[in-house]
């Protein structure tokens, strides 16, 4: 008997093309094909719990060859059984432990959390956050215990980020420890980034220019919108940020410019685009801008989803031009569906959400230990302590690093699930008091429209069966995709290489 999988998602083709009528795509697999009708109709017919005998599929009007059925089964389309399909458990463990031991180690040290600016949608005002700057002392004692509580330093790849509050504010003695932290990095062996608001920049980058490979800076619009949505008391933040990323650049920091967009400032990315493209910033070759949709941390109220977003970033790129200086790499099914593109592989089983779950650790100027981004500064959601002495809880650590989709009852049978997760950790808590919930974007419905952006690109290289998408039709085969199911190499377990 046979089963049609419960990940098989189909996106009209629109106008067929060599007699295909839908993209076929498998988020178990990491497999798509272009498809006919006949294929679209058999296996929606197949509904997870229903199946069928080789007979009945070969025999359907049109009919499917044994070549057809047997290419779907390989594809990973269709499974004999619920426990051919049913393994995912074992995938996760496989695929978190390849994710662990592949990602560039995450370290983030917190100096600060007090910020200048009162931005509108920011998780940490809401938690009224405040506080003095970190001491030598605690700086020494960090980076004497790093390598005791991260595995494999130095040896590992590893990324340190100056994070906060804002870590680069005019005083005195928060610019001497971003220095010194900064410096240990480097000593370290570490590639380092700062994340800051961008206001201080520009007085703080003449004494470590030297020490950082990348800035990231947030401007939500031209001055009018950032001003509201970031304002800075007394001051313009606009004009601050903007004088930052000159002088950066100017000393040759690469500079990635976030944009926190949402509906409310939307219709003035033209603007923005407008305002870096006269800047000259894109023509250094060291900077960089990117779309992030804000996280909606206010609890009772509802916000429009990222695919509802992305609907309308779209609608203004096909309208303006200058748009397409926006990296979306922030809708994740947009930036995994560019990864297929280069190298012919999704983000196979990505059974997490994010570094939550794989590797990451915060360090704040307290001596506390963060899992998560969001959670640092909640002493109450400190996994552990590396100062006076280096204290990890297991049980509170595992809390965030072994949470996962497979756990959760409304997941189990998401067409999404072996690439979400369960979503968000952090907001699963603060909106359902519980890491047990799930918490869902919208990551479905950027597949789709990747997919549905991509279609001309899809048919291209199915017809020419230069890459690794497939075209199949009921009675036979035209292009032909010799991977293994899961894309796994069935003698080591490792990757298949495009």
């Amino acid at each position: 008997m046979i089963k049609s999988s419960r990940y098989n998602i189909f996106v009209p083709l629109g106008e067929p093309c060599e007699g295909a009528s839908y993209i076929l795509f498998n988020t178990l697999a990491g497999s798509i094909d272009l498809v006919d009708k006949g294929i679209y109709q058999v296996l929606s017919a197949l509904v997870p719990g229903k199946r069928a005998s080789q007979a009945d599929i070969k025999y359907t009007h049109p009919p499917f060859s044994s070549e057809v059925v047997q290419y779907l089964d390989r594809r990973g389309y269709l499974f004999e059984n619920d426990d051919e399909e049913d393994h995912l458990d074992m995938l996760y463990k496989q695929f978190l432990e390849f994710h662990r031991q592949n990602y560039h180690q995450l370290i983030v040290v917190i100096p600060t959390y007090h910020c200048n600016l009162q931005c509108e949608y920011c998780w940490q005002r809401l938690y009224n956050m405040d506080s003095s700057v970190i001491t030598e002392e605690m700086v020494n004692t960090l980076f004497k215990n790093l390598p005791k509580i991260i595995d494999d330093l130095p040896q590992k790849k590893a990324e340190l980020v100056v994070f906060g509050g804002e870590p680069l504010i005019d005083y005195q003695d928060l610019h001497k420890q971003v220095k010194s932290i900064l410096t240990k990095s480097r000593d370290f062996g570490f590639s380092t980034k700062i994340i800051s608001n961008g206001t201080g920049l520009a007085a703080a980058i003449d004494d470590i220019y030297q020490y950082v490979d990348l800035i990231q800076v947030t401007i939500d619009g031209p001055p009018a919108i950032q001003n509201q949505r970031r304002p800075l008391p007394g001051g313009d933040s606009f004009k601050l940020t903007h004088a930052g990323i000159d002088r950066a650049l100017g000393h040759g920091n690469r500079i990635n410019l976030r944009v926190n967009v949402d509906l409310v400032n939307i219709t003035s990315l033209p603007d923005l685009a407008q305002i870096i493209d006269r800047s000259g910033w894109l023509e250094t070759g060291l900077f960089t801008v990117h779309l992030a949709p804000v996280k909606n941390h206010k609890v009772h109220e509802p916000s429009a989803g990222q695919g509802n977003l992305l609907q309308h970033i779209l609608s203004l790129k096909d309208q303006n031009s200058l748009m397409e200086i926006f990296n979306l790499d922030g809708f994740a099914g947009l930036k995994y569906f560019e990864g297929f593109k280069e190298s012919g592989l999704f983000p196979l089983h990505r059974f997490f959400h994010c570094e939550a779950q794989i590797n990451f650790f915060a360090f704040d100027l307290r001596g506390d230990v963060y899992a998560c981004w969001d959670a640092a500064g909640i002493p109450e959601l400190a996994v552990g302590k590396y100062s006076p002495n280096i204290m990890i809880d297991k049980s509170k650590l595992s809390t965030w690093r072994d949470r996962n989709g497979l756990q959760l009852e409304k997941c189990r049978k998401c067409k999404i699930s072996p690439n979400c997760g369960g979503g968000c950790l952090f907001l699963s808590l603060e909106k359902y008091n519980s890491f047990s919930s799930n918490y869902c974007d919208s990551l479905l419905s950027d597949y789709k429209e990747a997919i549905e952006i991509n279609r001309d690109w899809l048919i291209k290289h199915a017809v020419l069966g230069d890459h690794a998408v497939g075209l199949v039709v009921s009675d036979r085969v035209i292009s032909e995709i010799n991977l293994e199911y899961g894309l796994l190499d069935s003698k080591n377990g490792e990757y298949i290489k495009q």
